[in-house]
């Protein structure tokens, strides 16, 4: 059986065609889950840190600028876009109940893969 490179010209181009879509969305998908793990351990340590600012100076403001401050910190966004997804004063919720302080931190991650929330439905 003869075989020349007549006969394969076009495989290399089919093959890239077929892998590169799966590669591409595995890739995205690695940094899109890393981003996300990032943004939950800010979100948990921008808690911890209010809370101790609030066991200790018992000053919800400034628990809320706390918060705030180690958020924006730990977050590679920029300021425009950091305001716009967070605001202290409807995203920290602080409750206390008998010696205990609970702080809950929302932060409104943005998607920075275009078309994955509809890949995902909704």
């Amino acid at each position: 059986m003869k075989c020349t490179l007549r006969n394969q010209r076009g495989q290399s181009l089919v093959e890239l065609a077929l892998v590169l879509p799966i590669l591409l969305v595995i890739v995205l998908g690695v940094m899109t889950f890393g981003i996300a793990i990032n943004t939950k351990i800010a979100v948990s340590t921008a808690a911890r840190e209010a809370a101790r600012n609030y066991a200790v100076f018992r000053d919800a403001s400034q628990a809320r600028q706390k918060a705030y401050d180690s958020l924006r910190q730990a977050l590679p966004v920029s300021s425009t876009e950091f305001n716009q997804n967070f605001n202290p004063a409807s995203d920290v919720a602080i409750s206390v109940s008998g010696g205990y302080v609970t702080v809950t931190v929302t932060y409104h991650q943005p998607v920075y893969v275009p078309g994955l929330l509809t890949m995902l439905g909704g």
